[in-house]
């Protein structure tokens, strides 16, 4: 922290002398930019620009401000410009494709992480980013692949890992997938994720015990985890232990309110209890969630006739 406040103060002492340098102002919003101070490093990219608006790079320091501001729109532009401005700049390429992602442009975002890795052919975040657009995709092969090279150009990075680890995990390739989360927590012994799609393999696996307390870490590290919470009721469904597992499917709604999967467990729940008059009240719940639940699903739909016809009770 010293390091930083004593780099401020010469580039404060700097632009007191010369208060036109453009150069100063980048150098010192890069430096805001790391402390996470939004507001000063963006003043400063605006200073620069006026002082000189053809510099790619404080275009690509604002897009990247933006971003982390949630401000898409505007990232994508400075990004635009960046490039128009430098064509061989690898890192907007790389930065313009996370904003497409977010933005749902998923062709356009793969052509801009090819490009990176075109610019940039060990530019392993690039592959990485690639990999999650394929993962979203449902491409599990090129997404694999493409955690496999971000790997091999960073055996450190516990990100990568973890996410092949989810593709490996999709794929049933179980023990590889162990390996991975493994391999995350080494490096990042608090990872949640990490414990929680442990506990997942271990689920699959029939080690139910043990993906307990897999879920049991992840929800001393984040006691707002709701997925945690679900595969937790999960397995005390499988363990008939049906009390216990409302308690836990019903936490994670709390927490996920919106989670048509944990509704759809909880309604499956207590219809095997018997309990339908709580069970049309998570169906309710379910259709709150989502009103076209019902033209999706004729299992569920059925049930609600079934109860439509019943006597009530009061």
């Amino acid at each position: 922290m010293g390091n930083i406040k004593q780099a401020i103060d010469d580039i404060n002492q700097g632009l007191s002398f010369s208060p036109q340098r453009a150069k100063s102002y980048k150098n010192r919003a890069i430096i805001f930019l790391s402390t996470n101070d939004l507001i000063g490093a963006s003043k400063d990219c605006e200073r620069a620009l006026v002082l000189n608006p053809q510099d790619a790079d404080v275009y690509r320091l604002r897009g990247s401000i933006y971003f982390n501001q949630r401000e898409l729109t505007k990232a994508l532009s400075d990004f635009n410009q960046a490039i128009q401005l430098n064509p061989e700049d690898a890192e907007s390429y790389n930065n313009r494709g996370l904003v497409n992602t977010m933005l749902g442009n998923i062709s356009q975002a793969l052509l801009d992480f090819e490009q990176t890795i075109e610019l940039e052919p060990k530019h392993n975040q690039a592959y990485k980013n690639r990999g999650n657009v394929y993962l979203q995709s449902g491409n599990n092969q090129s997404a694999l692949e493409d955690y496999n090279q971000t790997i091999t150009l960073n055996a450190e990075d516990a990100e990568a890992y973890l996410y092949r680890g989810n593709v490996r995990l999709l794929l049933k390739k179980f023990q590889d997938a162990l390996e991975d989360f493994n391999r995350t927590l080494e490096l990042e012994p608090d990872n949640t994720e990490a414990y929680n799609n442990r506990g997942v393999v271990y689920l699959n696996q029939g080690h139910y015990q043990q993906a307990l307390i897999e879920f049991e870490r992840a929800l001393s590290l984040n006691s707002n985890f709701s997925e945690a919470y679900h595969n937790k009721g999960k397995i005390k469904v499988l363990q008939g232990l049906p009390k216990e597992a409302l308690i836990d499917l019903e936490q994670a709604t709390k927490l996920d309110p919106t989670n048509i999967e944990i509704y759809k467990d909880i309604l499956q729940l207590r219809l095997s209890m018997g309990d339908s008059d709580e069970a049309i009240k998570t169906l309710l719940q379910l259709l709150k969630t989502n009103s076209n639940f019902l033209s999706k699903n004729s299992k569920e739909k059925k049930i609600l006739k079934t109860f439509s016809t019943q006597p009530s009770k009061f």
